[in-house]
């Protein structure tokens, strides 16, 4: 199941044994995600994920008891997120929001004398 990438409506369902070792192992199987969401309340659970399966993704999304009814969706991408993810992945930035435009954008800067460069461009001298 790791070697294709299946765009749903589809859900993969195996056994595990509970631990947040292998729960990071499987998501490192999958060689980069642009996002995983875990839903969990068990701070020493989480954290134990947390450090092992970031590196496999762009995000991760907690879900927990406390902010369940107000999460958003997931996956869904938000102009304040990073998105993108690493490996498989394939970066996905482009639908990142804000952070998407970069590629769509060039960084220049324009050195010269302030008065002149003020005049051109409408800054006070």
């Amino acid at each position: 199941m790791h070697n294709h990438e299946v765009f749903g409506p589809s859900a993969t369902v195996l056994p595990y044994d509970g631990s947040a070792a292998q729960a990071a192992a499987l998501v490192a199987l999958g060689q980069g995600s642009l996002v995983s969401s875990v839903y969990a309340d068990d701070r020493d659970w989480l954290g134990d994920f947390l450090l092992a399966a970031a590196p496999w993704n762009g995000r991760v999304q907690v879900v927990s008891g406390k902010v369940a009814d107000q999460t958003t969706p997931p996956g869904m991408v938000l102009p304040s997120c990073v998105h993108g993810g690493p490996g498989r992945a394939g970066g996905g930035e482009e639908l990142g929001g804000v952070r998407g435009m970069d590629f769509y954008t060039q960084r220049v800067a324009i050195q010269g004398d302030r008065g002149l460069l003020g005049r051109i461009f409408g800054a006070g001298d």
